[in-house]
Order: structure tokens, then sequence, then C-alpha cells
């Protein structure tokens, strides 16, 4: 999950929570009772865009080598944030 930052893609205030549909995947993974609790705590939650540009920055990432190939889904992680200016804390 994530905060905002008052981006130009993201409404909301700098308390607001956010996730991404790989949020939903790693949550709905593993024991089937202990997933659906993961994901009806999250149902509420706006789910950020994975748009193009969020596979250019992450492919950029990766291309870095920053971030190992196998940690992708970190890269993801970061630039889903990036494009829609969320503030980590």
């Amino acid at each position: 999950m994530w905060r905002g930052n008052e981006a130009p893609l993201v409404s909301g205030n700098d308390d607001s929570e956010y996730i991404s549909q790989f949020v939903l995947d790693e949550c709905a993974a593993g024991d089937p009772a202990a997933a659906r609790e993961r994901l009806r705590v999250l149902q509420l939650l706006p789910v950020l865009e994975i748009t193009s540009e969020v596979a250019a920055v992450a492919a950029s990432i990766l291309r870095s080598g920053k971030i190992p190939r196998k940690a992708a889904t970190d890269a993801a992680h970061i630039a889903i944030a990036a494009v829609h200016g969320i503030d980590f804390r």
C-alpha cells in the first residue's frame, strides 16, 4: 500500500492509501482463508492503474540493474508509485 502525495493522477490527501493489482495478486496467494481475509480488508482501497508508462518505468528500473530481474514485481511496485506520484512513508 502507498500513501498519496496529491499527484496529478491521484486524488485525495496525504493520508490516502492505494494499492495496485500486484498487491491484490500477492494477497490472493497462499492459504485460501487467509487470502480471503486479506482481500476483504483491501476491497475498499483505490487501485492504481498499470499503464504503458508504468511498464516502461519498470523496464527501465530493471535495465539499470539496481533491482535484479528476479524482483521484477518489486520494480513494478516502484514504477506504479512513481508514475502515480505516490509518496512512500
